[in-house]
């Protein structure tokens, strides 16, 4: 194994030990260094494929997919390069631990998703309700968000009805780069909390950020049905769509 080589091993494991997405670009097809590589990471990038033109749209192009896109082979400027996406597990932090927060916990965690409850109720806060959470806060969101970490890959679902939950968690999320942040309520709840949300100083394009009422429109009405609305936003969220019929696409899927 070449130094560089181990030098992008070494670049790669800090990444995963840190809980942090990075790209492995690998040149398959070009006139001359096939097989060389490059790692584009969210400090830097590492490695090069020769060309310096060749390297800045390889890492222009491995930011975009890190955003929202999947491994794939590209063609860029007359050569291939394979983009081997290495994305730390999403967290979901649920607030409120409800009836809906028991079936979105379980379901988001088969999707791939470690979960984080937070409630300071002992009596709906326990392992028997929430077997396969990754981790249980009983605590006030305002006392326990401020330890968590919040970045591009956390997801945040608001789902308790009450404001002394929800305001909180609400204006904590909206000043970190989370992802996803949904709240539950009718769009007279959403309508009230975005005015408590204006009095607070939170800026219009901040408090636009926030989904609510959470989740997709497919007619949802058992918590089990709405853990699936939310759970769908969710990974529309993750990879950037729309969430609409896989028949409405124009472009190719992977599925065609």
């Amino acid at each position: 194994m070449s130094r560089s080589t181990v030098d992008l091993v070494e670049i790669a494991r800090r990444a995963i030990a840190a809980h942090k997405p990075f790209a492995v670009c690998t040149l398959v097809r070009g006139a001359r260094n096939v097989g060389a590589k490059m790692v584009v990471h969210a400090d830097g990038v590492e490695g090069s494929q020769g060309e310096p033109s060749l390297d800045e749209k390889t890492a222009a192009e491995a930011r975009r997919l890190l955003a929202g896109g999947e491994s794939q082979t590209l063609t860029i400027e007359d050569s291939d390069v394979f983009f081997d996406l290495c994305l730390p597990e999403p967290r979901l932090i649920i607030v409120g631990a409800v009836h809906i927060a028991v079936a979105l916990c379980e379901m988001a965690v088969i999707a791939g998703f470690s979960v984080t409850i937070v409630d300071p109720r002992p009596a709906l806060n326990v392992a028997e309700r929430f077997p396969r959470a990754s981790q249980r806060l009983v605590g006030w969101p305002e006392d326990e968000l401020p330890a968590l970490e919040f970045d591009e890959n956390t997801y945040v679902a608001v789902l308790t009805h009450d404001e002394k939950f929800d305001d909180p968690t609400v204006l904590h999320a909206l000043r970190t780069p989370a992802r996803y942040i949904g709240a539950i309520g009718s769009k007279k709840t959403q309508a009230l909390r975005r005015e408590r949300l204006r009095d607070a100083g939170v800026s219009v394009d901040a408090i636009e950020r926030l989904r609510g009422p959470i989740g997709l429109d497919i007619g949802a009405q058992s918590p089990e049905e709405i853990a699936v609305a939310i759970l769908s936003e969710m990974i529309a969220a993750k990879h950037l769509r729309a969430g609409r019929p896989l028949r409405d696409r124009l472009e190719p899927h992977i599925h065609d």
